[in-house]
C-alpha cells in the first residue's frame, strides 16, 4: 500500500510485529469430493502445470504470476490461516467474511 498512496508520509504506516510469511494461493476440493477424484484432479493439474501456467499468464493483467509453479503441499501449512480466521471470531470456512 506504501508505494500506491503516494501522499502518505514515511512512517505513516508502523509495523508493529512481523509474523511468518502466508501460504500462497490455493486450488481446492470440498470434503463432499471423494479422495480418489480429489487425487486425479491434483495428479492432472500437477502433470499439465506448465500447460496451466501459460493460460494463466498469458493476459498482461495476470502479470503478477509469470515465474509461479503449481506445487503439492500438505493440509498442514493452511493451519496458521485457520487460526487467524478463528482468533477473529471467524471459525467456519464455508462463508466468506461479511456474508
Amino acid at each position: 500500500m506504501r508505494n500506491s498512496e503516494t501522499d502518505l508520509p514515511y512512517g505513516f504506516f508502523k509495523m508493529i510485529a512481523r509474523a511468518g510469511d502466508l501460504p500462497n494461493d490455493m486450488i481446492m476440493v470440498g470434503a463432499h469430493v471423494p479422495e480418489a477424484a480429489a487425487t486425479a484432479v491434483q495428479q492432472a493439474i500437477i502433470a499439465n502445470k506448465e500447460s496451466i501456467i501459460a493460460g494463466i499468464t498469458a493476459h498482461e493483467e495476470n502479470d503478477k504470476y509469470v515465474g509461479m509453479d503449481l506445487v503439492v503441499i500438505e493440509d498442514s501449512a493452511y493451519d496458521y490461516v485457520r487460526s487467524m480466521y478463528s482468533n477473529a471470531g471467524y471459525p467456519q470456512f464455508d462463508n466468506f467474511l461479511g456474508e
